[in-house]
């Protein structure tokens, strides 16, 4: 049963609220009652905000925009090492699921670009294996994840948020 603040002098609610927390959390609540319920310790590198330098708003190249959903992926500059590494992932792709549809290149593009972008916002100094980490680096990882989940692979909910309006 729920009892409404209102029911309470401010002084009975929190006596009351002590003594619920109490019984959930143990008698070790009541030594860090005026502690702030937070996450303890530094910032994890996930939450490093990118330098400065990398924090990026558009482009005369690739407009606002042109990763939406309707735009044409094709219009999207990307260097020539870099569309050849997305082509090769397809081409991996196209081999390992030759029964499934395949995303277009112009849609890798899109994720690429996205990928890219989030690099401006979201960072982690390293990726995988320690590497250090670069915008391409990240925007390739997003065109890789995002070919798991077309691929019918298991992805995080992030993830299918982030770019499952392309599939």
């Amino acid at each position: 049963m729920r009892i409404a603040q209102e029911d309470f002098t401010p002084e009975a609610y929190r006596e009351a609220q002590e003594e619920w927390f109490r019984q959930l959390f143990g008698d070790d609540y009541a030594k860090n009652a005026d502690k702030e319920l937070a996450r303890p310790g530094p910032k994890s590198k996930a939450q490093t905000p990118a330098p400065p330098s990398e924090r990026i708003k558009g482009s005369e190249e690739n407009r606002p925009g042109s990763a939406a959903t309707k735009s044409t992926g094709g219009k999207i500059d990307i260097g020539e090492g870099t569309e050849e590494a997305i082509k090769n992932k397809l081409k991996e792709w196209k081999e390992k699921y030759p029964n499934r549809k395949a995303p277009s290149l112009g849609t890798l593009k899109k994720v690429f670009r996205r990928g890219a972008g989030a690099y401006s916002t979201s960072f982690r100094p390293t990726i995988r294996g320690g590497k250090p980490n670069s915008r391409n680096a990240w925007a390739l990882a997003r065109v890789s994840k995002f070919l798991k989940m077309a691929g019918g692979g298991e992805v995080k909910e992030s993830y299918r948020k982030a770019d499952g309006d392309l599939l």
